[in-house]
């Protein structure tokens, strides 16, 4: 008797096992879909910043001149402190020749170099440093 108990609960756990396995179907594959559209079209001729050397607290500001633009275009300018992490962004349409940013003198708040970074969306347009004494 003890032999049929033992071989009852070996198929019952056999025939448990066999319903609790799982399935294991490769995963179906996930569409991701990035933004490649045109951007609006920017030609920057130059980049400036004023003044380049300033002191904590001053404030700075950045004049781009303009080629071209496209009238939906909109320019980023985003400051970097001196420990390259970002302090400081700004937007604007491209509506002129020139564009002016000026960034808060709150941002320079200790000595060191600090870069202004221009982009229209994605596309690097270029960049101008300042240095701030304390």
């Amino acid at each position: 008797m003890r032999t049929i108990i033992l071989i009852a609960v070996g198929v019952a756990a056999a025939a448990c096992a066999k319903q609790q396995t799982a399935d294991v179907s490769k995963p179906q594959p996930v569409a991701v879909e990035f933004n490649t559209g045109a951007q609006p079209a920017v030609h920057i001729s130059s980049v400036q910043v004023s003044p380049q050397t300033l002191h904590t607290g001053q404030q700075a500001t950045v004049s781009l001149h303009l080629d071209s633009a496209d009238a939906d275009a909109m320019i980023r300018v985003n400051w970097f402190g001196p420990d390259g992490w970002s302090v400081f962004e700004s937007k604007a349409p491209a509506s002129s020749t020139q564009v002016n940013f000026t960034a808060p003198g709150k941002i320079f708040d200790e000595p060191g170099q600090y870069r202004a970074e221009v982009r229209t969306g994605n596309v690097y347009q270029g960049d101008a440093t300042v240095e701030v004494q304390s």
